[in-house]
């Protein structure tokens, strides 16, 4: 009865996924290709994401750009 008993794998997406997801599909295509813009520095990005009610730090969308956030390990 238990043998296939094992933890079930958890599945971690940073902050930024979380943010994806829940946005509208066109809200996210803008929030993607913002993401991909090395126009846009992380703290400026941060910053106009804030005033529009979306809290993303900095640390967050440098880690996610780079590839060091908990969705990149998935």
């Amino acid at each position: 009865m238990l043998e296939d008993l094992k933890p079930q794998r958890r599945n971690y997406g940073c902050k930024v996924k979380e943010i994806l997801v829940s946005l509208e599909a066109m809200d996210q295509v803008v929030l993607e290709l913002a993401l991909d813009n090395q126009e846009w520095s992380a703290l400026g990005l941060s910053k106009a994401l804030r005033a529009r009610g979306i809290v993303l730090g900095k640390d967050t969308i440098k880690n996610h750009r780079e590839k060091q956030c908990h969705c990149s390990r998935a």
